[in-house]
């Protein structure tokens, strides 16, 4: 395999009994490489993917760890054999690395500290569905062309002090890590941060003390049950958000039967869930250039606000809110004068999938 020398993506999928790559390694020239559902994986291919201190070690010419890496995009799915420090010595990653997905591999437990030296091209982490990962790196912030950081279903990872992040981070993404008991400090100086999606991340029980940066354009925040901060404190500040998601369970939104969230002027798309106490739509809940709103699972919400909706609405979705769909169904709705104008009208007591993400 090492020999041609013009192979750039490799893509090996569903071969449960593959257990080693060749030991002449992979082809250098291999700029992306997907390793799918191979069960009985021990370890990552060599050559493309070298130990650093390989190259210095041998004077033979031939070696494959003498030559040089093209690596830029790495996948691993469901490869539960692979050992639980993945990168425990440096050997797998070159300096070239981009992309790193690692998804269902149930052996892995941490990314130690050596994985971070000198990956200076990397550019997006992403973690799925691996039960057993413990820590990160507490040295993420060295990483200065990290970009995107997604965590998603790793219930065993536990961390007290969330490691800091570099300053050009501009999405975060943590999803169904319940040990996660806070976020980066310093938030507010990432000013590159545009995303931040937190959801059912239970122990995070408020946002860090200087807030989130004013200039984010995208917050979604949702079955954070312990976080009881109340919303006016991390919402006001942001003054450039353009979207916003948000349920019944963060800040004590929702619990009150007038809606009133302190929505930027900047707000364009809007979308509240799971509030189940709330009866009323407050208008100083609604950006005057609101141009999307979806209401979802609001059992007793019944009233929309007094001085109608934003004129800019171009779509509205009312899903699982009984009492509010019937005031606006189409000719016999009391609401349906006020609705009529806007291009896009959902109502259904079963929503769509893309009408909820």
């Amino acid at each position: 395999m090492h020999t041609i020398s013009s192979l750039r993506d490799l893509t090996v999928n569903d071969c449960p009994k593959l257990v080693y790559f060749p030991e002449t390694g992979a082809p250098a020239s291999i700029t992306s490489l997907k390793i799918h559902d191979c069960k009985n994986l021990l370890s990552l291919p060599r050559g493309l993917i070298v130990h650093r201190d390989e190259h210095h070690s041998t004077g033979n010419n031939n070696n494959f760890s003498d030559v040089k890496s093209c690596l830029q995009e790495l996948e691993i799915y469901e490869c539960d054999s692979l050992p639980a420090s993945l990168f425990i010595e440096g050997r797998f990653l070159s300096a070239t690395i981009k992309k790193l997905n690692i998804r269902s591999c149930k052996g892995v437990e941490s990314l130690a500290e050596k994985f971070i030296d000198d990956l200076r091209s990397l550019q997006e982490i992403k973690i799925e569905d691996c039960e057993n990962l413990r820590s990160l790196p507490k040295t993420l912030h060295t990483l200065s062309q990290l970009t995107c950081l997604e965590l998603w279903n790793c219930p065993a990872l536990e961390l007290e002090c969330f490691p800091p992040l570099p300053p050009s981070i501009s999405s975060v993404y943590l999803e169904e890590c319940p040990k996660i008991k806070s976020l980066p400090n310093h938030l507010y100086r990432l000013l590159y941060l545009r995303y931040l999606t937190i959801i059912r991340c239970e122990s995070i029980m408020c946002f860090p003390d200087e807030g989130l940066p004013p200039q984010l354009q995208q917050l979604m925040v949702m079955g954070c049950k312990n976080m009881k901060q109340p919303v006016r404190e991390w919402l006001t500040p942001l003054t450039s958000l353009q979207d916003l998601n948000i349920d019944g369970s963060v800040g004590g939104v929702g619990e009150e039967e007038d809606l009133v969230l302190p929505l930027p002027s900047s707000l364009l798309h809007l979308r509240i869930f799971n509030m189940e106490k709330v009866e009323r739509l407050s208008s100083n809940s609604l950006s005057p250039s609101l141009q999307t709103l979806r209401i979802w699972d609001c059992p007793k919400l019944r009233e929309l606000p007094q001085d109608g909706l934003p004129p800019s609405l171009e779509c509205l979705w009312i899903q699982r809110c009984g009492k509010l769909e019937e005031r606006c169904k189409k000719g016999t709705g009391c609401y349906w004068p006020l609705i009529r104008q806007i291009p896009r009208v959902e109502l259904s007591d079963t929503p769509r999938l893309e009408s909820i993400t």
